[in-house]
């Protein structure tokens, strides 16, 4: 999907559980997860609803248990990975997406170079 068509889907609430983020302009990742951030999360329950995670800084462990916590209030929940081509175990590749995408009031983002909301 080109950036302009998940600009719309986000718009019209078409929201994927898992979405891998990845390219060369760093300012359209930011852009379109801040984007996902507006859309789904109410600003007032940020604290408790968005993760984001760093992956050289990370165990794939903490992103699927966070990934598996359910959102505060309803709503969404959004759990964001960023450098995840940098994640610290041998089994980067392997996170099962079924770990990820638990619940549909959960959304998982990876982006390479990269984030992963």
């Amino acid at each position: 999907m080109k950036p302009l068509e998940l600009q719309k889907a986000i718009k019209r609430k078409e929201i994927a559980p898992l979405y891998f983020l990845y390219g060369d302009e760093p300012f359209l990742l930011e852009k379109t997860v801040a984007s996902l951030q507006e859309e789904l999360l109410d600003p007032n329950l940020l604290h408790f609803n968005l993760t984001i995670f760093y992956g050289s800084e990370s165990t794939p462990q903490d992103i699927i248990s966070s990934a598996k916590t359910h959102p505060i209030a309803g709503g969404y929940r959004m759990v964001v990975v960023k450098e995840a081509d940098k994640l610290k175990s041998p089994w980067k590749v392997c996170i099962p997406i079924r770990w990820l995408t638990t619940s549909e009031s959960v959304a998982f983002s990876l982006t390479q170079g990269s984030t992963i909301v």
